[in-house]
């Protein structure tokens, strides 16, 4: 059961890793449509590297249970409908990062 949850998180982080660098190809649009805040869409709009550069720092060497924390501060009131729903993905993987994470530590050892 351990390795199929970590697995699991394995897969999460990777299509994480996806959309990460579609957003980052895809530039502005895609910053306003993941609500990245105008601070990030208007360098993204002239030009600037500096979004992605961010992107791929914080997006892509994010510690996953990192993602609940986040979605927690969020919390259920608040932020748009569009947000809820990102907190709640980043939420979702986080916690199937902390079921593998207890399923290794309760497995007997090799």
């Amino acid at each position: 059961m351990s390795s199929v949850s970590l697995a699991v998180a394995a897969g999460l982080s990777f299509l994480l890793v996806v959309l990460h660098v579609f957003i980052i190809a895809a530039g502005a649009p895609a910053y306003r449509y993941f609500a990245a805040g105008e601070s990030m869409v208007r360098p993204a709009e002239q030009g600037s590297p500096i979004p992605g550069l961010v992107t791929h720092r914080g997006g892509l060497h994010a510690p996953r249970p990192l993602l609940v924390a986040q979605a927690a501060q969020r919390g259920p009131a608040g932020p748009p409908t569009r947000e809820r729903m990102f907190s709640a993905v980043s939420l979702s993987i986080g916690l199937v990062y902390i079921a593998a994470i207890a399923a290794v530590w309760s497995s007997p050892g090799p």
